[in-house]
């Protein structure tokens, strides 16, 4: 009875130390999960990610879209990240162009987003730091964005 108890136990550790354990383990950390936003994981007092909140920051209005509704060219768009702190401001040097096809349309975006207010982002109940990146795509695009 004792050497199956120390054999078992022996098989749960070896279990525990292999790769596919430390992968699994590894699996469920924000990075993995927070796809895109690898680099606010390293930052210093990072702000939550989308992945760790119960809601995400937000306009308190909606954003117009910088297209006009009768565009029909091909898909064009613009990644924005923002940071806003728990009192729903953002912070310096929000919002950023993450990724865009288009210049001229981003620095609308850019404008648009600096000018609007946000309700921040919760944990547990109560507003936090947080960051988000919002995706404007242009409407009725030949090809997909």
């Amino acid at each position: 009875m004792h050497r199956t108890r120390l054999f078992s136990l022996a098989v749960i550790a070896l279990a525990c130390s292999s790769p596919r354990a430390q992968r699994v383990q590894n699996d469920a950390t924000p990075t993995s999960v927070c796809v895109g936003y690898e680099d606010v994981l390293a930052m210093p007092e990072r702000p939550f990610t989308p992945c760790e909140l119960e809601a995400q920051p937000r306009p308190s209005r909606t954003v117009a879209n910088p297209w006009t509704v009768s565009y029909s060219g091909p898909c064009q768009f613009v990644d924005i990240r923002v940071v806003v702190d728990s009192s729903g401001q953002l912070e310096p040097g929000s919002p950023s162009v993450r990724g865009t096809n288009v210049e001229g349309i981003a620095a609308n975006v850019v404008k648009a987003m600096s000018e609007a207010q946000y309700v921040p982002g919760r944990k547990a109940g109560r507003p936090v730091r947080s960051v988000r990146t919002f995706h404007f795509a242009s409407p009725n695009a030949v090809g997909r964005c």
